[in-house]
């Protein structure tokens, strides 16, 4: 019985680590690693920073999570298909993740800031982009 048990684990095991080199569970992945990085980054600034600076730090945090998100798809995947289209994506979902957590942690900020979230998209941009270029110069 416990043999049965035991190979079906190692049956899941494998598909589970067959998903994540494929190019969607590395896409997933790099999204989920990035949002994570945020939200944490965001909630110990929130701690022993004041509310005006975590909106100035906002892009800056946002940058250096889509930096390490960008680099994390292009490093374990170097075919990604369509690669300017999946960094604009992880860029502009890892600027509504930290929008959103902003305004969670600061009810009395607006959910929809027009220049909060125009630099928070253009660092964000930038910064997946860049982790992206290190990634491919890495390569090469």
């Amino acid at each position: 019985m416990i043999d049965i048990c035991i190979d079906g684990a190692k049956v899941a095991v494998e598909r589970w680590k067959q998903f994540l080199m494929s190019p969607l569970g590395i896409y997933l992945y790099s999204i989920i690693t990035g949002a994570v990085g945020i939200i944490i980054l965001l909630l110990f600034f929130s701690m022993v920073l004041s509310p005006a600076t975590l909106l100035v730090l906002l892009p800056c945090i946002i940058a250096f999570n889509g930096s390490t998100a960008g680099y994390g798809l292009l490093d374990k995947c170097s075919s990604f298909p369509r690669p300017a289209t999946a960094l604009a994506s992880i860029a502009l979902l890892l600027t509504i993740i930290g929008c959103t957590v902003i305004a969670v942690l600061q009810p009395w900020e607006p959910l929809i800031s027009g220049l909060r979230s125009l630099l928070a998209t253009l660092f964000a941009l930038s910064g997946t982009f860049f982790g992206a270029w290190i990634a491919k110069k890495k390569r090469n």
